[in-house]
């Protein structure tokens, strides 16, 4: 019988650092083997009640009926496994959410490979290790299978994925976790990047309109929330007085700009990029009275 070595599981210490939002119907993680399956399942764990995950067992078809406390609609548990479509796994799952993980084929021909090739697996097809057949006749067989020994690719994208379609909550690619997961601490996966451009553009947008009211403002130029305006005296010449008069007045009504440019008669904008939409307004609001009171 194959037999898969596995890591001591202490993920359930990780647990307590996150912060936990209990089930109100029972999930299920089910996926196509070697497409990352303990990858979504450890990161889902980390939001669930402990009391709440069924990690009695990795649910398959042939220990599917030992399990069915799993889809307790009673008890709402989180649990996992590669479990294929079929009247039975249809049947027992119906009132279950389901989220089906599956990878890019060839990203799983060559994760399967190094699986079966690897210290983890040991089993009826141990006879493929050790360098006994050739890299490419190795790859045909976990494309096509070993007869009566392990499935073919496309048997298992199509009872493990195909076929639930339609059935499932949520289809999730491997490929597209694994890019979530590197953006986590990056600005691109708090929308800081487009709310920025958004928001940014806005702003711009309002202080252009100002620029036509006011011949002191020559120019207004920036990309995102990084924005300057130039400010110049009547024949056209950098205006470094009045573009302190402009920074000292936004500081009274609360707002922090500074003064830039080789003339330095330049207001740099560089708010937070978490900046909102009403934050900007309120800003044009401001910018617009110390104009008016600048100029009366």
């Amino acid at each position: 019988m194959p037999r898969v070595s596995m890591k001591p599981d202490t993920l359930n210490l990780e647990n307590r650092k996150f912060e936990q939002k209990r089930l109100t119907r029972p999930l299920f993680i089910n996926s196509v083997p070697k497409s990352g399956t303990h990858l979504l399942r450890n990161i889902v764990r980390m939001f669930v009640p402990v009391e709440q995950q069924y990690d009695i067992q990795f649910i398959q078809h042939p220990n599917l009926q030992e399990h069915l406390e799993a889809f307790n609609p009673d008890k709402c548990n989180l649990s996992w496994g590669h479990l294929l479509f079929s009247d039975a796994s249809a049947i027992e799952l119906s009132g279950v959410r389901k989220i089906v993980l599956y990878r890019d084929p060839h990203s799983w021909v060559l994760a399967r490979a190094r699986f079966f090739l690897s210290d983890e697996f040991s089993g009826n097809i141990d006879h493929v290790k050790g360098g006994r057949i050739s890299v490419e006749e190795l790859l045909n067989l976990m494309i096509l299978g070993i007869y009566q020994k392990v499935p073919s690719m496309l048997d298992l994208y199509t009872h493990n994925a195909v076929a639930w379609l339609g059935t499932v909550d949520m289809m999730v690619k491997y490929e597209d976790l694994v890019d979530a997961l590197k953006k986590l601490d990056t600005l691109e996966s708090e929308g800081m990047i487009d709310n920025a451009r958004t928001v940014g553009a806005a702003l711009k947008a309002g202080l252009m309109e100002s620029m036509g009211r006011w011949d002191s403002i020559g120019d207004v130029r920036g990309v995102g929330l990084f924005i300057g305006i130039e400010f110049v005296d009547g024949g056209g010449a950098p205006d470094k007085p009045l573009a302190l008069d402009v920074v000292c007045s936004l500081r009274d009504h609360g707002f922090l700009t500074s003064i830039d440019g080789a003339f330095n008669n330049m207001v740099k904008i560089r708010p937070p990029l978490p900046l909102q939409a009403a934050d900007a307004a309120a800003f044009l609001d401001a910018f617009d009275v110390v104009m008016k009171s600048i100029h009366a």
